[in-house]
């Protein structure tokens, strides 16, 4: 397993680091502050200067895989989770842990983010929920799909997309595609829409408010889709 960087404008290739005597699943970058951050099976936060190439710190934040970490826009901060179901800030100037979010009987590793202006975090749930903490407490703020409200089956969200406006999105298993919004006024879903070309597992979303334009990654077809988005329909 390696980690490699390349120039967007050139597609020439920058750095190159490992290989890596663990596997890992997820990386961040933080421009601002010339970090690329690696989530590792081994349970390590393995931060690395962009510039240098240098190892800055391993951080050993978990006991078990690590499946999401993911940089704060407005202060740099790290947020890891892993299987062991811990969900942890981590300080972007000392490195050292800063806290861990209010622990959930059904918290999924994968969707998780930072919200735009970096003053919450937003997750989609293994069992079919949306929710959002406070990033300076850590404490449980809003849900979207109480118990009541949820469907029959398990919808596994495997990423989540918010916007500044409280509008998230989010790619799941069963296929579908869902709107909703996450405001201190308002959690509520806004539509559930499977794309035209047919139900397939998702495994990350990321949308744009300019475009009205949703982009997912379908597992199975190991293809890119764009779709444009509104809260009553999404088409190819």
């Amino acid at each position: 397993m390696t980690l490699r960087m390349w120039d967007l404008d050139s597609d020439r290739p920058l750095k190159t680091w490992g290989p890596f005597e663990n596997e890992t699943d997820t990386c961040a970058l933080d421009p601002q502050r010339n970090r690329a951050i690696l989530g590792c099976d081994d349970g390590c936060i393995r931060i690395f200067d962009t510039q240098t190439g240098d190892l800055v710190k391993t951080i050993s934040a978990h006991k078990s895989g690590i499946k999401k970490v993911t940089v704060s826009s407005r202060n740099g901060d790290i947020l890891s989770a892993a299987y062991d179901q811990k969900l942890l800030v981590w300080d972007a100037k000392t490195l050292e842990g800063k806290l861990s979010l209010e622990r959930m009987p059904f918290a999924w590793e994968r969707s998780l983010r930072w919200t735009p202006d970096g003053n919450g975090i937003i997750a989609g749930t293994f069992d079919g929920t949306v929710i959002l903490w406070n990033a300076a407490d850590g404490k449980l703020e809003l849900e979207v799909g109480q118990q009541e409200d949820r469907e029959p089956g398990n919808a596994c969200f495997n990423d989540v997309s918010a916007a500044d406006d409280g509008e998230i999105s989010l790619a799941s298993d069963d296929g579908f595609i869902r709107l909703g919004k996450l405001t201190k006024d308002c959690a509520a879903w806004q539509a559930k829409v499977a794309p035209s070309s047919g139900r397939m597992l998702m495994n990350a979303i990321a949308g744009d408010k300019i475009t009205l334009s949703v982009l997912l990654t379908i597992k199975v077809m190991k293809e890119i889709f764009l779709l444009v988005a509104t809260a009553a329909r999404l088409s190819i």
